[in-house]
C-alpha cells in the first residue's frame, strides 16, 4: 500500500515475471508459449504451423561457449592455510559440481540478468546450489534505498516445485529471512532448509544475489533482455507465416493475353481452394452463382455437345461436305462466349461468314 505521495515508477509486475519465464522457457528448448504469441498475432488466422528457432538457446551458449572449457583453479584463503582444509573445501567443490553450476548461472544472466543461488545440502556432504530467476521469487524490502542489496530485504519467497501428477507440476513455497529457512513440503508441512530447526541462527538470509546489470532504484532485479525475446519471437512468427503462405498463395500462374472483357476468366484463391469466376457482358444477367466441381463438369460437357451439334446444322444449311471443315477465324485461339447475347452475336456471325464465304 502506497502511503507517500511522491512520484511514483509503476512496473508491470504480471508481465514482467510472465517474459521472465517465457525466456527461461526457450533457453532450455521449450517453446509452448509460441502458439499463443502467434494467436495474438494473428487472431482470424487458422491452419498457421508452429516453426521454431532456437535463438534464444544458441545465443546463450555460445555467449558463454568459452567458459569453463579450462580446469578452474581456486585458492582458498592464504599461504598459512592448513593443508586438510584446503583439500576438505576443493573436495566440496568437486562432489557439488560448482563449475556446471556457474556456467548455467552465466546463462541464465545472458538473458535474464538477475538470480538467486540458494545453497541446499544434500545428505552425501555435497551442497546443490538452486537457481532462480525473477519469475521464481519474490522479495519484501526493508530498507528500500538500499534494495539493489539482497541482504536488506526482510525476506524472500521462492517457487519451488512440490508434486508432479499427470504432467502437471504443482509449486510450493520456500520462504529465506535472516532468521528462518524452511520450505514446503507439499503435504501440508514444512522442511528446514539448513540443519534440523527453521531457526537457522545465521543472522543473514542464507542466499546470494547475481546480477550482470544494475537495476533501476528501489528494485533488486534488473531489467531482463527484452531485445533478444522479442527477436526470437518475431523470428518464429516469420518463419510461420511465411510457410503458411507458400502452402497457400505462392503457387505460379498462367498468363492469358489478348482476352476481350467478356471472354475473360478470373482464378480467385480462397485457401487451398480456387473459384473461377466467369465475366459476363451482359447487364440483365441473373447472379452469379457458385457452382460445385462435379456440377460445373457436367455442365461444361453439355455445352460442348451442344456447341458440335449447332455447328453441324450451320455446315448442312450451307451445303457443304459431309467432311468436317477446317475452324473458322473467328473462333480459334478464343475462349468459348458464355454469356446469352454474346453467344448469339457469335452465331449469327458464324452463319453470315458460312452463307457467304469470301
Amino acid at each position: 500500500m502506497l502511503l507517500y505521495g511522491g512520484d511514483v515508477d509503476v512496473l508491470n509486475d504480471v508481465r514482467f515475471r510472465n517474459r521472465s519465464r517465457q525466456l527461461d522457457e526457450l533457453l532450455r528448448g521449450d517453446y509452448r508459449s509460441i502458439g499463443e504469441e502467434l494467436r495474438k498475432a494473428f487472431p482470424k488466422t487458422t491452419g498457421i504451423q508452429e516453426r521454431y528457432v532456437p535463438l534464444v538457446q544458441r545465443f546463450a551458449h555460445e555467449q558463454s561457449g568459452a567458459l569453463y572449457a579450462r580446469p578452474v583453479v581456486r585458492r582458498f584463503g592464504d599461504a598459512t592455510m592448513a593443508a586438510p582444509i584446503f583439500q576438505k573445501l576443493r573436495q566440496v567443490y568437486a562432489d557439488s559440481r560448482i563449475d556446471v553450476t556457474m556456467l548455467h548461472v552465466h546463462r541464465e544472466l545472458l538473458i535474464q540478468q538477475t538470480v538467486i543461488m540458494v545453497p541446499m545440502r544434500n545428505r552425501d556432504g555435497s551442497f546443490h546450489f538452486h537457481v532462480f530467476s525473477p519469475w521464481q521469487f519474490d522479495i519484501e524490502y526493508g530498507d528500500t534505498l538500499h534494495a539493489y542489496d539482497l541482504q536488506s530485504a526482510k525476506s524472500i519467497s521462492c517457487k519451488i516445485p512440490v508434486q508432479n501428477e499427470s504432467g502437471a507440476v504443482v509449486y510450493g513455497r520456500m520462504y529465506l529471512s535472516d532468521q528462518e529457512a524452511w520450505y514446503e513440503d507439499g503435504k501440508g508441512g514444512i522442511i528446514p532448509l539448513i540443519g534440523s530447526s527453521v531457526q537457522h541462527g545465521l543472522g543473514m538470509i542464507p542466499a546470494v544475489g547475481i546480477r550482470s546489470e544494475d537495476p533501476m532504484p528501489g528494485r533488486f532485479e534488473a531489467p531482463i533482455n527484452d531485445a533478444i525475446l522479442n527477436a526470437a519471437i518475431a523470428l518464429m512468427i516469420s518463419e510461420s507465416d511465411t510457410e503458411l503462405l507458400v502452402h497457400t498463395q505462392a503457387w505460379g500462374q498462367r498468363v492469358l493475353e489478348g482476352a476481350q472483357l467478356g471472354q475473360m476468366v478470373e482464378e480467385l484463391q480462397v485457401g487451398p481452394e480456387k473459384v473461377l469466376a466467369l465475366y459476363s457482358m451482359d447487364p440483365t444477367a441473373p447472379a452469379p452463382t457458385l457452382d460445385s466441381p462435379g456440377r460445373s463438369a457436367s455442365t461444361w460437357a453439355v455445352r460442348r455437345e451442344s456447341t458440335r451439334a449447332r455447328r453441324g446444322a450451320c455446315w448442312s444449311e450451307s451445303g457443304g461436305r459431309s467432311a468436317r471443315r477446317p475452324t473458322p477465324r473467328w473462333l480459334s485461339g478464343r475462349p468459348l462466349l458464355r454469356s446469352p447475347r454474346a453467344r448469339a452475336r457469335g452465331w449469327r456471325s458464324a452463319r453470315s461468314s458460312l452463307d457467304h464465304p469470301r
